[in-house]
């Protein structure tokens, strides 16, 4: 993975981390805003790697084309965690899921 790579990998995920802390933060404690991404966040981490290293080469192994399964993987994870971290500090759906949908953007 190049430097520049990592680089844009981060400043998204400080964009994704401002944005939706900045749609919540006249709600919820920064606490809580932070905790609710950085579960979307590792969610959608974990999904990937196991999208990428055990399910793709099952995948290609099999002759099938892999159009958009780490994308699609990996947005399940982040709507996984997210749903997880709702429900564990109780926080309105839609609201919420408002400032996740502005954050992804």
């Amino acid at each position: 993975m190049s430097i520049i790579a990592i680089l844009l990998a981060f400043v998204g995920v400080y964009c994704f981390l401002f944005f939706f802390w900045n749609r919540l933060k006249e709600d919820y404690t920064s606490n809580q805003i932070l905790s609710i991404a950085f579960y979307s966040l590792i969610g959608s981490l974990l999904f990937y790697l196991i999208s990428k290293f055990i399910v793709l080469p099952k995948i290609e192994f099999q002759g099938v084309q892999n159009t958009g399964i780490l994308f699609y993987t990996s947005l399940l994870g982040g709507l996984i965690g997210y749903l997880i971290a709702i429900v564990k500090y109780k926080i309105r759906f839609f609201e919420s899921f408002e400032a996740l949908v502005a954050g992804m953007l």
